[in-house]
């Protein structure tokens, strides 16, 4: 006799979970390189301005889509479904989605060790 208890989780559809598997791996890298490059751009009209709210700004917004993609990565992660065919398609849906988490808390440090410098440093400095 077997009793299957009723999960509260629900599944997403294969579309859903790699796009949350995708999203979470790449994403916090591309959303790092982007921010990286905006910033870099924003300097000199801050110079001239004499306000770095929008450096801040970008950090902020940056920081908050990576948080949105770890959410994302941890939802696939604890899905554990994966659309792929294969072997074990949910052990590779729960890897990705952790990777995906490593990868967001690793360039979430690293967004915010470079946004520290807009602290303590004047964008018209040489």
């Amino acid at each position: 006799m077997t009793h299957d208890a009723p999960t509260t989780r629900t599944r997403w559809s294969s579309a859903e979970n790699i796009a949350a598997q995708w999203a979470g791996l790449l994403g916090a890298p591309i959303l790092w390189l982007a921010q990286f490059e905006l910033r870099y751009a924003l300097v000199t009209p801050a110079c001239k301005q004499g306000s770095t709210l929008a450096l801040h700004l970008v950090s902020v917004i940056s920081l908050a889509l990576m948080a949105g993609l770890a959410l994302l990565a941890w939802r696939a992660y604890r899905s554990g479904t994966g659309p792929l065919d294969g072997a074990h398609p949910p052990a590779r849906a729960r890897f990705l989605g952790l990777v995906g988490l490593w990868s967001c808390a690793l360039f979430g440090l690293v967004t915010l060790a470079q946004w520290m410098p807009v602290f303590f440093q004047n964008p018209c400095y040489e």
